[in-house]
């Protein structure tokens, strides 16, 4: 049997189960809670690279104090007080706790230590990113 936890969340009670993979653009971790395969509650969101195990908590998704709450009481992670930067929005990122994802989620635990030890896919050039396009490139160097 998969292992729930419960999320009180906009006056419901919902049994979720927490989830983990990775974020294919830096490989960052990703975590989120599954209701039944129907809906999802993100947990984290995808900001500039960070160390294995930490993430950025998504606390602008609406209700997230109930999201974040949940995360604790259930040891799923702890605030480290650091926090990042992306546009004019400011995110605390967290320290997740291995032993507790394993718990829930095993397979996705071990894939993403897996990829911790490999590299997050190469970026695109900008002819990949945008074909067809006439790409200017910009020397420094005089004539």
């Amino acid at each position: 049997m998969r292992k729930t936890i419960d999320l009180f969340y906009n006056g419901k009670k919902y049994k979720v189960r927490p989830l983990v993979n990775r974020y294919q653009a830096n490989g960052n971790l990703s975590v989120w809670f599954d209701y039944r395969g129907q809906m999802d509650f993100d947990v984290t969101v995808n900001i500039s690279s960070l160390p294995s195990f930490m993430a950025a908590f998504n606390e602008n998704f609406l209700h997230s104090e109930d999201i974040l709450k949940a995360v604790i009481e259930y040891g799923l992670a702890v605030p480290t007080g650091e926090s990042v930067q992306s546009g004019f929005v400011s995110y605390p990122i967290y320290r997740f706790n291995r032993d507790v994802l394993y718990r829930y989620d095993p397979e996705g635990t071990t894939i993403y230590e897996q990829s911790i030890d490999c590299p997050p896919e190469p970026a695109k050039s900008l002819k990949e990113q945008f074909p067809g396009a006439v790409i200017i490139e910009m020397n420094d160097k005089k004539s």
